[in-house]
């Protein structure tokens, strides 16, 4: 979706691969961007719209330092571990949804959630995505390469299913958010205060994503939305 009906629009505006390192906030008339590769980029504003997990942990420098403030409320904000994964299968053995175990597990424990990829689409492919976030198995799986992931959820699939996950297994791919560089976990998971998180700098640096969005926290259209506001807030307050 991004990619046929965002990006095209903005690819000009764009510096993709550019680790921001700095925020330097310093200079009544300016801020100045470095990245990880010596570029500097200088503006009148900044929209911060990293994960939580890079502002809690310092990866990037800002020149003053964070309000007090803001910084405390940083730290009651708690990033769940998560992942998912796609296993292709040349048959379809698997109902629509399963849970392993009980729902008191999958609540509580294990949060591991598997479900019929291509469900009601035009396909003839038969897809399987595990989503798992939080609880103990969650935390065990992250912690695990993605060719391991992968070969424990096939021996998952395999338990549930009398052994029909290897043999008619084709191949499958995981995305470890929680092994994520610029990511570091899944999404916001407690109830915390927002409001000092939600605060401008100075009026001149904006914070924005899911973590920051009252209504719809958790999302990923919680975070596009909490941007769009964000910008929109940026504006307004500059020509006021």
């Amino acid at each position: 979706y991004l990619g046929e009906y965002v990006y095209p629009y903005v690819a000009d505006q764009l510096e993709l691969n550019a680790v921001v390192t700095s925020i330097d906030y310093s200079s009544e008339d300016s801020i100045t961007v470095e990245t990880a590769d010596g570029r500097t980029f200088v503006g009148s504003h900044v929209i911060v719209a990293t994960p939580v997990t890079i502002l809690q942990d310092g990866d990037i420098e800002f020149n003053p330092s964070l309000p007090e403030t803001k910084q405390v409320a940083l730290q009651q904000v708690y990033m769940t571990s998560g992942l998912k994964a796609w296993v292709e299968f040349d048959e379809k053995f698997y109902p629509d949804m399963q849970i392993p175990g009980t729902i008191g597990t999958f609540l509580w424990e294990e949060g591991a959630l598997y479900f019929d990829a291509l469900f009601r689409k035009p396909s003839d492919r038969n897809v399987l995505t595990l989503f798992q976030v939080g609880g103990e198995g969650a935390y065990k799986r992250v912690a695990m390469d993605d060719e391991s992931i992968l070969q424990n959820v096939l021996d998952e699939l395999d338990k549930i299913f009398d052994g029909k996950a290897r043999k008619h297994f084709v191949k499958g791919i995981v995305q470890n958010w929680s092994s994520e560089p610029f990511i570091k976990g899944a999404y916001s998971y407690n109830d915390y205060n927002m409001a000092p998180l939600r605060e401008p700098i100075d009026s001149r640096i904006y914070f924005c994503g899911e973590y920051l969005n009252y209504d719809d926290q958790s999302t990923v259209h919680g975070a596009a939305i909490s941007g769009r506001n964000t910008a929109r807030r940026l504006v307004l307050d500059s020509a006021s």
